[in-house]
């Protein structure tokens, strides 16, 4: 039996694609730019191997323009597109067909990925889970090494000191346990991808770091003679000039509270210098 061609009618919701209908049967759909590139029109004989390519090249049509809105809204590697095309049912011959256009075209470009990713990534993570998250993305991986190596040693440590620094601030919030602070962030920079090499010297300044800072708030001890003297000699002016007891002693507290001693520091020597002290505990 002769397959003809009894019948071409455009979709009603989709100007672009008609249907096609054979020996009055209704046989496939296609897009309406297969009809003139492959000479298609009603009454035309067609055999089944030119059918056939017809129902290709449509699915080859679906598959470029899947891809192409999928690299429209991001960059994307050759194993992205490949897999959301193979998700999309798309047989192989396709799928490699619309890859070889992609790449035709500089659509998709696996080094101009990774060194963007490379770019942008290492700002927040080590080398090694770079490597790990392009290989995923399917990337070569003697590309992936080839441009890692073009990545100092300074900068990954430069970064990873500026995060551990970070971390260490938010940790020590609710961590006060040095050794324990130091271990979460060994941790935290280990989930970054960094080696434990790096990870060692980078801790190891941020530990000597945290010490300095200790040192610097642990208060001076204070001097209790001269502070008990400073406090003798005001009392014995105050004293001139006021008779009352309990307003005296607010004065000279608040006199040493201005010269930066501590209400602990100060009930320490109140006692001492002003007389009849029940009167004030």
């Amino acid at each position: 039996m002769k397959n003809i061609i009894t019948s071409i009618e455009v979709q009603k919701r989709n100007k672009d694609r008609v249907n096609i209908f054979i020996n009055q049967e209704f046989a496939f759909a296609c897009s309406n730019e297969l009809i003139y590139s492959h000479g298609l029109r009603k009454g035309l004989e067609v055999d089944p191997k030119r059918l056939e390519q017809v129902v290709k090249d449509d699915n080859y049509i679906k598959g470029k323009t899947s891809a192409l809105r999928y690299i429209e809204r991001a960059m994307k590697t050759k194993k992205q597109v490949e897999d959301m095309l193979f998700k999309k049912e798309m047989e192989e011959e396709i799928v490699a067909r619309v890859i070889e256009f992609l790449i035709s075209y500089s659509f998709i470009d696996d080094k101009r990925y990774a060194e963007c990713y490379m770019k942008q990534k290492l700002k927040e993570s080590g080398k090694n889970k770079i490597k790990y998250d392009l290989l995923k993305k399917g990337i070569d991986e003697e590309l992936i090494k080839d441009l890692l190596a073009r990545v100092s040693y300074e900068d990954e440590s430069s970064v990873a000191l500026a995060l551990a620094e970070k971390k260490a601030r938010i940790l020590g919030k609710s961590e006060r346990d040095k050794g324990k602070l130091l271990g979460k962030l060994t941790k935290y920079l280990l989930s970054k991808g960094y080696t434990y090499d790096l990870i060692n010297q980078v801790v190891n300044k941020v530990a000597l770091t945290i010490a300095e800072d200790e040192e610097a708030l642990e208060e001076p001890e204070v001097d209790f003679e001269e502070l008990l003297a400073l406090a003798q000699k005001k009392y014995n002016v105050l004293k001139n000039n006021e008779d009352n007891k309990l307003k005296l002693k607010k004065k000279l507290q608040d006199f040493l509270l201005r010269r930066g001693y501590s209400y602990d520091e100060i009930r320490s020597v109140l006692s001492q210098v002003i007389e009849n002290q029940e009167e004030f505990y």
